[in-house]
């Protein structure tokens, strides 16, 4: 996948491709940069990048305590191509290098058990939400809530959408 027209008029779905791939993004000073895409805000268009100079493998990722993050400005961007799978690099995890050193890791049943909670108490409070392929929930097509499925999970361009769900799962009952 290549996106060489104009960036920053790619909408958030297409952007949301780039995310957790390893890319070459082209500068509008004809500089080029390989890494892989954390991010990318689907207002600013700034694309957060780990190069790939930092990441040797996923086993790198957990061990490492340090990684160079660049922050590439929307209007910045010339080109972001997507590069071919390389058997020798495998993809980073870095939900778990970023997150805060307090937050809780659960375990799978946790999770099935926290998601099936969550899309109950949603469904209760008339909100339609569906489950995704890749595990997220869906809600009205327009939110999406990662796992552990907590409000700080959520992805929506909408802030009087997010701040609504965003109250509800605050408001979940506890799970025990």
């Amino acid at each position: 996948m290549a996106a060489d027209d104009d960036f920053t008029k790619l909408s958030p779905t297409t952007l949301q491709k780039f995310v957790d791939k390893k890319v070459t993004i082209t500068l509008i000073d004809d500089r080029r940069i390989v890494g892989w895409v954390y991010t990318i805000d689907p207002v600013t268009y700034c694309v957060v990048v780990v190069p790939v100079k930092d990441v040797i493998s996923s086993k790198d990722v957990l061990n490492k305590t340090s990684y160079s993050v660049m922050f590439l400005m929307g209007d910045a961007v010339n080109s972001i191509h997507i590069d071919q799978d390389d058997p020798l690099l495998e993809k980073p995890n870095f939900k778990e290098t970023f997150q805060p050193t307090n937050s809780r890791i659960y375990s799978e049943d946790e999770l099935v058990q926290r998601k099936s909670k969550l899309k109950e108490w949603l469904k209760k409070n008339r909100i339609p939400v569906e489950g995704t392929d890749n595990g997220v929930l869906c809600v009205m097509g327009v939110l999406w809530i990662d796992s552990p499925y907590e409000a700080d999970c959520c992805r929506c361009t909408n802030e009087i959408v997010l701040n609504r769900v965003q109250t509800l799962i605050r408001n979940l009952p506890d799970v025990s």
